[in-house]
């Protein structure tokens, strides 16, 4: 039925439909339609004009906009389900002591349950016994078999609770990239001194490490999940997980959802490399972005928002800093380009590193490895 024909129709509640020029009674069809934007499924009475209720697509022609599927009201519980689906877990916005910066927080970390009809593989692993211990929760009650724990970067804030995971699930296995592995190796004693004193016994003292990865996919439930080794976030080696079936990006810590980003463990140098990052995850045409750090109420479907925000603030950050007189003016600027972002303290962190890089030569990240 076209829009224009839909148009002349008056709908009854009995299921019928009248043409106003003939009058003559005509049966509709239910049906189900999906938001190409974000997947999101409206169900309508063959309207003229819907949009999804996240409004990617305010009152659009249906024929041209929307994926139409056709499907009985009486029976709607079968109206089609992803196969392979994300779930973003979001943790807690603790308060850390920092020296001359009262109220600091560090801002809240994600992990993402990649998830099948049977099976699931979790990114990242969080880092507060809380919030592992919630992560444990959600996983176990999806009722699927955790096979696989991945992990993006060597953060603690995304690995430190693999070791309670890994007890809770024991017959899962937890992988890295060989260099990740390397840089936890490497970091994870200085890393405990460091959070210890920030988050004292609410934190998890990390245990095993990762395995190092042969090859560069996953599986959950034969679909692939796919790791992308990337040159920079805001450390590097890092990657990102690309699911293909789900149109799911989990982007580690190369893009930022309303938080100020961590540019204080890399050089000038580097955010250009960066900047390819977040090019490269706008060129998967993601219709959601898991980014490693939002804010609780954030939405893992504004893909579009989140990546020119992460890369205009790269761009602005690094104008800024050319310009900027000291640490406090560089604040002052990205806070007035950026008012709404969150986690302040990770402005400021980064600001006092970029400076120490302009008279030293060394960022914060060449001193003590601060993660972010």
């Amino acid at each position: 039925m076209q829009p224009d024909v839909e148009a002349r129709l008056r709908f009854t509640t009995g299921g019928v439909a009248q043409s106003r020029s003939s009058g003559t009674p005509a049966r509709y069809v239910s049906v189900l339609y999906r938001c190409r934007a974000c997947s999101t499924y409206v169900a309508g009475l063959t309207l003229s004009y819907v949009g999804c209720d996240r409004q990617h697509i305010p009152r659009v022609r249906l024929t041209t906009d929307l994926q139409e599927i056709p499907v009985d009201l009486d029976n709607r519980s079968h109206a089609p389900a992803p196969v392979i689906r994300a779930t973003a877990f979001v943790g807690r916005w603790p308060k850390i002591p920092w020296p001359d910066i009262p109220d600091a927080t560090f801002p809240p970390t994600t992990a993402t349950l990649i998830s099948g009809p049977t099976e699931a593989v979790l990114i990242d692993a969080m880092y507060l016994k809380a919030d592992v211990q919630d992560l444990g929760d959600l996983i176990e009650r999806t009722g699927k078999t955790l096979t696989t724990i991945y992990i993006t970067h060597a953060h603690a804030d995304h690995y430190a609770g693999l070791g309670p995971l890994l007890e809770r699930f024991p017959s899962a296995r937890c992988v890295a990239m060989p260099h990740v592995v390397e840089a936890m190796r490497e970091g994870m004693e200085l890393h405990n001194q460091q959070w210890e004193a920030l988050f004292g016994d609410t934190y998890v003292i990390p245990g095993p490490l990762p395995e190092p990865m042969e090859g560069r996919t996953l599986f959950v439930d034969g679909s692939p999940v796919e790791i992308i080794e990337v040159k920079q976030a805001d450390i590097h080696p890092t990657s990102i997980v690309h699911v293909p079936e789900a149109g799911v990006v989990v982007a580690g810590d190369s893009v930022y959802n309303e938080i100020y980003p961590m540019l204080g463990l890399s050089t000038p140098e580097e955010w250009s490399n960066w900047l390819e990052t977040v090019a490269l995850v706008e060129s998967l045409n993601p219709r959601m972005i898991v980014a490693g750090h939002r804010r609780p109420d954030g939405d893992d479907h504004a893909v579009q928002t989140m990546i020119a925000q992460t890369r205009a603030y790269i761009q602005d950050f690094a104008a800024a800093y050319e310009v900027a007189k000291n640490a406090e003016d560089l604040v002052a600027i990205m806070t007035a380009k950026y008012p709404h972002h969150g986690n302040l303290w990770s402005l400021q962190f980064s600001a006092g590193s970029v400076f120490q890089f302009r008279e030293t030569g060394a960022t914060a990240s060449d001193d003590v490895p601060v993660t972010s």
